[in-house]
C-alpha cells in the first residue's frame, strides 16, 4: 500500500490501496497461492508487463479497466488497473486469469 507504478502506455501512475489488494487476494485463480505471492511483487510484475487493452465499465459506471499481461506459475494472467473518469484516480484493482470477450 502507498506505492505507485508508472504506466507509460497510459501516461499515468497507478496507486496501490488496501481495497485493491483485498480485491486481488479474494479473486479466484487456478494458482491461488502463486497469485497471492505475485501480489507481493506486483509493482515489478506490472513494470515488466505487456499492455493488452482497456474496457469501459460494463455496468455503465465512470470507470475504465486497463489490462496488463503478467505471468503467474508459467501462465498468462492479467493485472487490472481501474481508472476513475470522474476524478482521474488510477488504482491497482485486481488480478484475473481470463479476459471477457
Amino acid at each position: 500500500m502507498g506505492k505507485t507504478v508508472e504506466l507509460p502506455v497510459l501516461a499515468k501512475k497507478a496507486e496501490f490501496t488496501m481495497s485493491g489488494i483485498k480485491e486481488a487476494t479474494n479473486q479466484p485463480h487456478r494458482y491461488i497461492v502463486e497469485k497471492n505471492e505475485a501480489i507481493k511483487g506486483i509493482v515489478g510484475l506490472i513494470k515488466d508487463s505487456t499492455y493488452v487493452r482497456s474496457d469501459k465499465d460494463s455496468k455503465g459506471r465512470d470507470f475504465v479497466y486497463h489490462y496488463f499481461k503478467i505471468n503467474i506459475n508459467g501462465r498468462d494472467s492479467f493485472a487490472v488497473i481501474r481508472e476513475n473518469l470522474q476524478d482521474d484516480a488510477v488504482h491497482f484493482y485486481s488480478i484475473v486469469e481470463k479476459l471477457k470477450k
